[in-house]
């Protein structure tokens, strides 16, 4: 983990605030937190036309005297000078950095088992300009608050899978490897264990089901369409391809007796990715 470089700035106006009264602790670390990293994806393509660029904040959570509830949606960054703004969980974003937490499930962090965590915030590119004061706020966070960073600690990083690489080397690696294609012994030894067979889940009330069928066809069910087409195998992963629309990635395990194990929760459920 990259422990960020405090600027002169942001010592500056710490201690300005220090003499106006407020407690304020100069740096990125607490008895309950530290700041691994602030990154940006400088070739994030914003949906909506706007000028807006995707940040994430990567930090580890400590708890030494209490169990805490985390999530990936809970923190305001505040840019001062620029605004506010609010962590929102964006399916799939943060896929390629296993080591971190990326959800909008609360996730219980124990005495002595640390938490790294990932959120994501949506800010525009002209609040981002350099010599600017960051603070952060989290409620379910002790301390928090008491944090102190500068836009000149941020990260740039041309891409998603860029920030995976900087943020989270080890995790990026490990992800990178299980979307390696399987090997054609391999990738014929899942292919027999799923042809023929259906899987299903429920998320909510909403049923989902993936069907195989030889020799690399699937038919997709949901809540919302029904659709099929070819898939192909990959060390971790089947990779449901159809004729519109973006691939599912659907992560498998070889089970201790022998049968494949399927994480239709990991492929579908939106809160999770």
């Amino acid at each position: 983990m990259k422990r960020l470089v405090f600027s002169l700035l942001t010592a500056l106006v710490a201690a300005a605030l220090c003499a106006c009264g407020q407690d304020v602790v100069i740096g990125t670390e607490t008895d309950y937190i530290h700041v691994d990293g602030l990154y940006v994806d400088t070739a994030y393509q914003d949906p909506a036309g706007g000028d807006l660029l995707m940040v994430y904040l990567c930090y580890t959570v400590f708890t030494p005297d209490r169990t805490l509830s985390v999530d990936s949606r809970s923190t305001a960054l505040t840019i001062h000078g620029a605004g506010s703004f609010p962590a929102a969980h964006y399916p799939g974003q943060c896929d390629f950095m296993a080591s971190y937490y990326y959800s909008s499930y609360l996730k219980d962090v124990y005495v002595g088992a640390p938490l790294a965590v990932a959120e994501t915030f949506l800010i525009p590119r002209s609040a981002l300009e350099e010599g600017q004061v960051i603070t952060l706020s989290n409620q379910r966070i002790p301390e928090m608050d008491q944090l102190t960073l500068s836009t000149d600690d941020l990260i740039l990083c041309p891409g998603e899978e860029a920030v995976a690489q900087a943020a989270d080397p080890t995790g990026y690696d490990r992800m990178l490897a299980l979307h390696t294609p399987a090997s054609p012994a391999a990738a014929a030894q899942v292919q027999a264990a799923v042809n023929g067979l259906s899987w299903s889940c429920y998320i909510g009330a909403n049923a989902y089901q993936v069907t195989f069928s030889a020799p690399d066809g699937f038919a997709i069910s949901t809540p919302q369409e029904d659709y099929q087409g070819t898939y192909t195998v990959e060390e971790g992963f089947l990779i449901c391809h159809s004729p519109d629309g973006d691939p599912v990635a659907i992560p498998y395990a070889w089970e201790g007796d022998g049968s494949l194990a399927l994480d239709l929760l990991a492929a579908f459920d939106e809160k999770d990715r």
